[in-house]
């Protein structure tokens, strides 16, 4: 079995250092604290790998990361823009997301894609998605 290190608690005391160069934070562990610092240009990758491990736990136990029969529990991210993109996969385009600095590609089949925009025009319009 591997070693699973320790178990995250909570993260806090984000701050901006060497003049908007890097994010320095607290990741508070089961042996203690630890500080860290992103450079603004991996702070993209380090979300998506973040995303990633969500896949592995998925495709491993075959149920999603943190759902454990319980309904979501979202923490709202705000987004400075929405839009798409070619893909490689024949059957699919990406849905990319605008962040702060960065942007985040989703490759999304085409059948879920048109759903997920008729959905999105229902709630633009004040109507519920479907």
């Amino acid at each position: 079995m591997a070693n699973p290190g320790a178990q995250i608690l909570r993260m806090s005391d984000a701050e901006i250092i060497a003049n908007g160069l890097g994010c320095a934070f607290t990741v508070e562990t089961t042996q203690g604290p630890l500080r860290l610092c992103i450079p603004a240009a991996d702070i993209g990758n380090v979300v998506a790998f973040m995303a990633g491990i969500a896949r592995v736990y998925e495709e491993a136990l075959g149920a999603p990361a943190g759902s454990g029969g319980q309904p979501s529990n979202f923490t709202p991210i705000s987004a400075t823009g929405l839009g798409v993109a070619k893909s490689d996969t024949p059957d699919a385009s990406l849905l990319v997301v605008g962040l702060s600095g960065f942007e985040l590609a989703f490759e999304i089949p085409h059948s879920e894609l048109e759903r997920t925009g008729r959905a999105m025009l229902a709630m633009s319009a004040g109507g519920a998605p479907s």
